[in-house]
């Protein structure tokens, strides 16, 4: 027998678009001059945009959470071991944006991420318009 191959849907093509252009978005506006970046939970440093991949942004919240995956408050940059197979170490995430951002801005970001909302593939189409506008205006401007 043939496997058949699963067709993607629309949905998950727009949420792979958006979530393409935010992450490239804030990986590159969080690098210095030289494209580097720290892990903001334990500090390795990383080129931005590494060969191998292993450069995220990390969520606090869930990213599963419509109201919160796309918000830059609700994380930071991460290396892939932090992320991946550390589970995104939440304790030390929120120590850093409360540090970034002030403990009431994290509690905002806490209190939106307990609301349910899908994002449809309409809004997922105008976030990855806006966070590659907005990335491709970074990179000309950093010369990335």
């Amino acid at each position: 027998m043939f496997k058949t191959k699963r067709k993607t849907s629309e949905r998950t093509k727009a949420l792979a678009k958006a979530d393409k252009y935010f992450s490239l978005w804030y990986r590159s506006n969080e690098a210095d001059e030289n494209g580097i970046v720290i892990c903001c939970t334990c500090g390795k440093i990383m080129k931005w945009k590494a060969p191998d991949a292993s450069t995220h942004f990390g969520h606090w919240q869930s990213r599963g959470i419509g109201n919160t995956r796309f918000d830059p408050m609700n994380g930071g940059i991460q290396c892939k071991r932090e992320n991946t197979f550390q589970e995104g170490e939440k304790k030390k995430m929120e120590a850093y944006l409360i540090k970034r951002y002030g403990e009431y801005e994290v509690r905002q970001v806490e209190i939106r991420a307990r609301i349910s909302r899908t994002l449809n593939n309409f809004e997922l189409a105008a976030i990855a318009a806006h966070f590659k506008k907005q990335y491709e205006r970074l990179a000309k401007q950093k010369g990335l």
